[in-house]
């Protein structure tokens, strides 16, 4: 069972999944070094950081202060919002317990994005 994520279960059997995650992992890792990885790690979080301010400044509460790039925002209308967003060409996933919004910052998110974002979610809580 995932409640944690959009689909309600996945099926794999221990041992069954490629490698190809960890062998590029290790080839982003070699070819970026420990430092430049971290520089996109520290940006992704600082872009979290402004997606959470953001958020909170329309009402939104996250489920807890985020420690990484991952963030879920509480509201009972998750899969109204999400499917409205869909619309709108913007793709988020929801989880089941407590209900909330999902979003991962990764390195394309800009301030420039999040701005457009928000002023989506502004857009759909009129709807809704």
């Amino acid at each position: 069972r995932t409640p944690y994520l959009t689909s309600r279960a996945q099926f794999t059997l221990t041992g069954t999944r490629p490698g190809t995650g960890v062998a590029s992992a290790y080839a982003v890792l070699r070819y970026l070094g420990f430092e430049g990885l971290g520089r996109i790690v520290r940006y992704c979080l600082r872009m979290t950081e402004v997606v959470v301010e953001e958020m909170e400044s329309l009402g939104f509460e996250p489920v807890i202060k985020p420690v990484m790039n991952v963030v879920c925002f509480k509201t009972d209308k998750a899969d109204k919002i999400k499917e409205e967003l869909y619309k709108r060409g913007w793709i988020i996933s929801t989880i089941f317990n407590p209900k909330a919004l999902r979003l991962i910052v990764m390195p394309h998110v800009t301030e420039e994005v999040v701005s457009e974002f928000v002023s989506a979610i502004k857009d759909v809580l009129k709807k809704i």
